[in-house]
């Protein structure tokens, strides 16, 4: 479910960018035309543009009808201030990384403010996919002395920001340096939705180790369904950690490659 990108989009600073244009005395159309009002500036980097993975717009094309109710529900949930939302899934290969960026996309283009937070930290793969390079990730936020604004990357013709996770080395537990929590309600201050992509939720794994570090601050989650056993356990689990259910996506992978 992923797609490698030949060469890294180009990265700016904000700051650098704007001075750019002022000294700039010939000015051309912003990408994004008046809609550029409805973006936080939150992010300190910012791209013309995200890379569009392939499979990404076959589920565009295939599952178009999904997308209004999947958009609507975290809507509702963002005006009750339920904006931290996860997207998990009980097994790799599931579909649920697409289905991350893919839902960025479609609710950024129904104007919400989307933050898309890559926090798979087995396989970090989001950068990657959307053609990307940051030299730095949020799991280096609680070490440095920048803003978390300094980690995300906003995207002038998407109209969503990213927030990267960079890391590379094996792990084998949840890292208490991490604070996660920080980031997710900064993030929440500043955006309608935050999706965050997880690891897959399976037992004794390090999905579970995360939630346990962060559930107070997630309010909502979509499943994307890869059989009753994990999706029963997952929600069982989501319930007691007290997180709201958006529902349950099915065959999000299929979908994609059948396309």
């Amino acid at each position: 479910m992923e797609t490698e990108n030949k060469s890294a989009l180009k990265i700016f600073k904000r700051t650098e960018r704007q001075r750019s244009v002022d000294n700039t005395t010939e000015m051309t159309p912003s990408p994004v035309g008046d809609s550029s009002i409805q973006r936080s500036g939150f992010a300190a980097l910012e791209v013309d543009r995200f890379a569009w993975p392939p499979l990404c717009q076959a589920l565009d094309n295939t599952s178009k009808t999904v997308a209004t109710p999947i958009v609507e529900a975290i809507l509702r949930a963002s005006i009750t201030d339920k904006k931290i939302v996860l997207i998990s899934s009980g097994a790799r290969r599931s579909g649920r990384t697409i289905t991350a960026i893919w839902l960025a996309a479609t609710c950024a283009r129904n104007n919400l403010r989307i933050a898309l937070m890559d926090a798979d930290v087995e396989n970090p793969s989001i950068t990657r996919m959307l053609g990307i390079q940051p030299r730095l990730g949020w799991e280096t936020f609680s070490s440095q002395h920048a803003p978390l604004s300094e980690y995300v990357v906003d995207s002038l013709s998407d109209r969503y920001a990213v927030l990267p996770l960079i890391r590379s080395e094996p792990l084998k537990k949840w890292s208490p340096k991490w604070d996660l929590s920080t980031v997710l309600e900064d993030l929440r201050d500043h955006y309608d939705a935050v999706l965050v992509d997880t690891p897959p939720l399976v037992r004794h794994g390090i999905a579970l180790e995360m939630l346990d570090h962060c559930a107070p601050f997630v309010d909502a989650a979509l499943w994307l369904d890869t059989g009753p056993i994990e999706t029963r356990r997952a929600l069982q689990q989501f319930q007691a950690m007290g997180i709201h259910s958006l529902g349950l996506l099915q065959r999000a992978a299929f979908a994609a490659v059948a396309a």
